[in-house]
């Protein structure tokens, strides 16, 4: 299906990554595939012009801007609200991806969120996280959410503190409540492998595997490590008990990192989606 530019008409949407290119007007050369996310960020199949017209697939399409006329495969739905940006996305918003009433906690969006990469990348340690925290206090800073992230576990896939690093975890997260903080610990869908919870999830067959049955590894920017297969009930069974215990401990929510399409063994997004979907069920939730 081939569509053509109105007068001065400008198009939004895609891929995060291809913010920086938009809007696409009339001389944009540019293909997208956008049947499977390959690119490392959020991606959705839907764009929107700044003339009121909506461009959607619910299960993605191919699109070629080609100086003035968007080539996109025949199952794609071309709206025209007959309005501007604005009213295209509240059309799609209300007709392609409608709210379900549920909302992550309202700090998250009223309060700061700070994060210790910043402050310590894979450093993370009880100590230095306490010192961070004060810091921001005595630095007359608001307190607000703060994201413990990657390196405080034992391993991937092994969703307990790490001993060496945090000798009194429950303590920690006791003493930043008390600064007046809520506390997120970043978690990722990757077991590491040759570990005890590589073994584990072996064991339980809830790890991806390729076309030859062998565990599927990925590479991906911390290296190689298995994934966790979430089409499986006991893979949420196992990943949820590891969660609930750190809940349970004090621990508010959590960052659920990667899980992108590209470090996927698939043909398609549901995997991505999947991962996604599970980190709803915590209020305190945060997206890469």
């Amino acid at each position: 299906m081939n569509i053509y530019f109105l007068q001065d008409e400008l198009w939004y949407g895609g891929a995060v990554k291809d913010g920086i290119e938009m809007p696409f007007d009339k001389n944009t050369l540019k293909k997208v595939d956008f049947t499977i996310n390959k690119t490392p960020n959020q991606c959705m199949s839907i764009f929107l012009s700044s003339k009121g017209r909506i461009i959607y697939a619910k299960d993605g399409f191919f699109v070629y801007f080609k100086k003035g006329i968007l080539k996109v495969d025949n199952n794609c739905v071309l709206v025209d609200t007959k309005g501007n940006l604005k009213t295209a996305y509240m059309f799609a918003a209300k007709n392609y991806f409608k709210f379900n009433g549920t909302m992550p906690a309202i700090e998250l969006f009223k309060t700061p969120i700070y994060n210790t990469w910043i402050e310590l990348t894979f450093n993370q340690n009880e100590k230095d996280i306490l010192n961070y925290a004060q810091s921001i206090i005595k630095n007359k800073m608001p307190t607000g959410v703060i994201i413990i992230d990657d390196g405080w576990s034992e391993c991937y896939g092994d969703w307990r503190f790490h001993t060496g690093k945090f000798p009194n975890a429950k303590k920690m997260v006791k003493t930043l409540h008390q600064m007046g903080f809520k506390v997120m610990l970043w978690v990722c869908p990757f077991v590491s492998p040759d570990s005890l919870a590589f073994r584990c999830a072996k064991q339980k067959d809830i790890l991806i595997k390729t076309l030859n049955n062998d565990i599927f590894i990925t590479n991906w920017w911390n290296g190689y490590s298995a994934v966790l297969d979430f089409s499986k009930d006991e893979t949420i069974k196992w990943f949820k008990n590891q969660l609930d215990m750190l809940v349970d401990m004090g621990v508010d929510g959590f960052k659920f990192d990667a899980g992108d399409s590209i470090y996927y063994n698939s043909l398609h997004n549901k995997p991505s989606n999947m991962w996604a979907n599970f980190g709803t069920q915590y209020k305190f939730n945060e997206y890469r």
